[in-house]
């Protein structure tokens, strides 16, 4: 096999398992809403008229983690592997359970926008921490090269 078809087998089989986890998943978050009646109730800051099932969102994360757990943590080719990869994704990894705990939270008993953006900050941080910032533009703007002092803020931020 070429290279593009391993990758278009790997791209082919994250796709196939998010749609399944998708599909098992979902129904079984929509029963839970309706039997613990965790609906948000249409008023005047929302766009929706009929009462929403409020845990929608979880069935995202074990999804979005599944993809990332098979296009990188699982290469088809091993020697591609690094441990530098692994503190990215598990920074990565980390910062988005964070993410994922607090909107449940919001979802089951509602978190004030403070401790949200707290929460999102440190997110962020754990971003920045894992190596991954905002350093080149890649010469749009005829800018190669952004400063970690600009770049990590644009990161954290953005």
């Amino acid at each position: 096999m070429s290279e593009v078809q391993i990758l278009l087998l790997l791209l082919l089989s994250g796709y196939l398992i998010s749609v399944s986890l998708g599909m098992v998943i979902i129904p079984r978050i929509l029963v839970i809403s309706h039997k613990k009646r965790l609906y948000d109730v249409p008023d005047s800051r929302k766009v929706h008229t009929t009462p929403v099932p409020r845990l929608g969102g979880l069935s995202f994360f074990p999804v979005v983690l599944m993809i990332g757990f098979r296009l990188y943590l699982w290469p088809s080719d091993l020697s591609s592997f690094s441990i530098e990869m692994l503190h990215e994704y598990l920074f990565l990894f980390v910062g988005m359970t964070l993410l994922y705990l607090v909107g449940v939270c919001d979802d089951l008993v509602g978190v004030g926008y403070r401790y949200k953006f707290i929460v999102q900050v440190v997110s962020a941080l754990l971003l920045v921490l894992s190596g991954n910032w905002l350093d080149t533009l890649g010469g749009l703007f005829g800018i190669y090269s952004v400063p970690a002092l600009l770049g990590v803020p644009v990161t954290v931020f953005a």
